[in-house]
């Protein structure tokens, strides 16, 4: 069984903090999902957690006109609670949605990114993607030093060990 059918369960069981946990580390697994995000201010709605729900609202509220009263007041509570100051809103926002590159997300929240003055994310390239030169240039200066470092350490030990048998055999 899966952590968002568990989550489920968890909601209809009344567990409404455990189904949010779930959700959430889902999220931090997976990455951005616009349904999740929603399903997780949807639970802290239920759970009287407004600014909770505006942290998750923020990221895939789409169109405020098709928007209940409710989910719009939570997201504008969120924003009031920052003090509509960008970098606490950035710092205030799920860990997910600084990765999240811009085309995943909904045209809404670029604006209202862009509105704050928040600087939008950037995209990072996929795991195994492949890397640059300078990256292969970086990594192969870093392996380099690593053996020089090695070899280094080793040429000191023999010199160390050297000593200690000069050293016990002048004085016996």
């Amino acid at each position: 069984m899966g952590a968002h059918q568990r989550a489920r369960e968890d909601r209809e069981r009344g567990d409404l903090g455990s189904a949010r946990r779930r959700l959430a580390s889902l999220v931090a697994l997976c990455g951005f999902d616009r349904a999740l995000c929603r399903e997780i201010a949807d639970i802290s709605l239920e759970m009287g957690d407004p600014l909770e729900a505006g942290r998750w609202l923020f990221l895939c509220v789409s169109d405020s006109s098709s928007e209940p009263e409710a989910i719009l007041a939570a997201l504008d509570q969120f924003v009031r609670d920052c003090r509509a100051e960008p970098s606490v809103i950035a710092s205030r926002l799920p860990a997910v949605a600084k990765s999240v590159p811009p085309e995943r997300l909904p045209p809404a929240v670029r604006e209202r990114l862009a509105e704050l003055g928040l600087p939008r994310p950037r995209a990072r390239p996929a795991r195994g993607a492949a890397a640059s030169a300078r990256d292969r240039a970086l990594h192969a200066g870093c392996l380099l030093a690593m053996a020089a470092l090695v070899v280094c350490a080793v040429a000191g030990f023999g010199v160390i060990i050297r000593w200690f048998v000069a050293l016990f055999t002048q004085g016996g």
